[in-house]
């Protein structure tokens, strides 16, 4: 069984109707549900969800359809919310970037210095 990280795309999708892709998103969460997928988890973080509201409250004018953003999360078996807090965030970069062609062949671009960007940025927001 697979555990999938869900992108704001999918979401978006499930929640405006007028989305083309609306219709097979709905299916597949519906064969997940169901058990006919290889799925356990769906998978997202706080980011992504106020990334979905975001876009359908700007792309839609409409707080009712950012709202079914929540609504779904909240009332779903499926999908699982990771929040994301700065020791999880900072860990992510460090691998992102550690792993990242950008990292491998540049020297200015090592851990050190990312430490030390993601110090500065969380204590000039304290």
């Amino acid at each position: 069984m697979n555990i999938v990280f869900l992108d704001s795309g999918p979401i978006i999708a499930r929640v405006n109707d007028k989305d083309p892709d609306h219709r097979l998103v709905l299916e597949t969460l519906e064969e997940i549900k169901e058990g006919k997928r290889d799925v356990i988890a769906l998978y997202t973080t706080n980011y992504i969800i106020d990334e979905a509201v975001t876009h359908l409250l700007y792309s839609t004018g409409r707080h009712d359809i950012a709202c079914k953003v929540l609504d779904l999360v909240e009332m779903s078996d499926v999908i699982k919310v990771l929040w994301i807090e700065q020791e999880r965030f900072s860990a992510s970069m460090k691998i992102k970037f550690s792993a990242s062609p950008i990292a491998r062949h540049s020297p200015s671009w090592n851990n050190k210095r990312l430490n030390k960007r993601l110090l500065l940025t969380r204590t000039s927001k304290q």
